[in-house]
């Protein structure tokens, strides 16, 4: 629209007025790739959140149904005295962790850190 104007101005004016036109158009199409890729970046972690949450879904999901499977038709694990303990074998460690996760309602991950982080040598000065 402007030609008119453009091609009678001095050729310093008319070389500028190009370049300036020129450097806005890549300034214009750098700013739109940037938002491109923002936006690529945003959808990309968004589906990675997605999918994480969905992982954690279907791991609460299994461990529901787990605790379920364990717990239907049963009553909370009973807990042996001293005295009963002795009379029979003792419970495997499989038992022993689902007893807990169940009584405590925890993860059976987190039962198994508890275990790990007991201080058996205080535990044996109780007992004697």
């Amino acid at each position: 629209p402007d030609l008119q104007q453009i091609i009678y101005k001095p050729m310093d004016d008319f070389k500028l007025l190009i370049t300036t036109r020129i450097e806005k158009h890549k300034a214009d199409e750098a700013a739109r790739l940037e938002t491109q890729r923002v936006r690529i970046q945003q959808e990309e972690e968004e589906k990675a959140r997605k999918k994480v949450q969905d992982e954690i879904d279907q791991d609460a999901a299994a461990f529901d149904k787990r605790v379920l499977d364990r717990t239907h038709g049963t009553s909370a694990p009973s807990i042996k005295t001293a005295d009963s303990t002795k009379a029979s074998s003792r419970p495997s460690d499989d038992e022993l962790i689902d007893a807990l996760s169940l009584y405590f309602q925890v993860p059976e991950c987190a039962v198994i850190e508890w275990l790990l982080d007991m201080d058996l040598n205080a535990a044996a000065e109780r007992l004697a």
